[in-house]
């Protein structure tokens, strides 16, 4: 199967809370947990028991240190694994991101060594 990447990803191991996009006021905080494992210029895949069906909209809170990265993204492959095959089986989402925060972007071109506009 080809891959359809149209960048490189990079290991990028940091805590996320996720939650769904709801329209209108007020919005909902993101209450489910995971792991940003890696990350590519327009998507991150997140390691969590929590799994969305692809299609679905997702607010997405990532922690850098004291840096909170808010933006939205739509799930576009999951996988669920068995709990006794969570360790050895990646099991989580991938996420197309819609609106990536600009500094995130900075810290994956600096990391990837592509030019930082």
């Amino acid at each position: 199967m080809a891959d359809k990447r149209s960048s490189e990803r990079i290991s990028y191991e940091k805590p996320v809370e996720f939650g769904l996009v709801r329209f209108g006021p007020p919005p909902d905080p993101p209450k489910h947990k995971g792991y940003v494992i890696d990350l590519s210029e327009g998507g991150l895949f997140i390691k969590t028991r929590t799994i969305f069906k692809p299609g679905i909209k997702l607010a997405l809170e990532i922690r850098d240190g004291g840096k909170c990265f808010k933006m939205e993204g739509k799930v576009t492959n999951a996988h669920m694994v068995p709990p006794a095959l969570a360790h050895k089986v990646k099991s989580g989402m991938g996420i197309l991101i819609e609106n990536p925060d600009p500094e995130l972007l900075k810290i994956y071109r600096e990391k990837t060594g592509a030019t930082v506009s």
